[in-house]
C-alpha cells in the first residue's frame, strides 16, 4: 500500500514537470475564478439561468483539452483535482478573512476629529 502511494506521488510529480505550467496556471485561475463569478447572474428567466463563471469557462475546457489530447485521461484528472484542492484552499481562505473585523469607516472619522 505504501509502495502504491509512493509510485502515485512519484508519477503526479512527473506529470506537473511535464505539463507546461502556463496551461497548469491557466486552467488553475479559471476555476477559481469560476466559482467566484458564479456568485453574479448574467440572465435568468423561469427556465433558464446564466451566471458569470460562463465567461471563462471557455478557458479551462481548452485547457483540459489540451492536457488530454498531449498527456492522456489520467492526467487530466489529476489536474483536476489539483484545481479542486487549490480552489478549495481559497474559499477557505476568504471564509477565513471574511470573519476578521474591519474598522468602521465612522470610528476613523472620530479619531481624526479628535486629533
Amino acid at each position: 500500500m505504501k509502495e502504491r502511494f509512493a509510485s502515485a506521488a512519484a508519477d503526479t510529480k512527473l506529470l506537473f514537470r511535464n505539463i507546461p505550467s502556463v496551461i497548469t496556471a491557466l486552467f488553475t485561475i479559471s476555476v477559481v475564478v469560476m466559482n467566484i463569478l458564479a456568485n453574479k447572474t448574467i440572465y435568468q428567466n423561469e427556465w433558464l439561468a446564466v451566471d458569470g463563471g460562463i465567461l471563462v469557462s471557455w478557458l479551462s475546457f481548452l485547457c483540459m483539452d489540451i492536457v488530454t489530447k498531449a498527456f492522456g485521461p489520467k492526467a487530466a484528472t489529476k489536474l483536476s483535482i489539483f484545481a479542486i484542492l487549490t480552489n478549495l484552499l481559497v474559499c477557505l481562505l476568504f471564509a477565513g478573512l471574511s470573519c476578521c473585523p474591519a474598522p468602521s469607516p465612522l470610528s476613523r472619522r472620530r479619531s481624526s476629529i479628535t486629533l
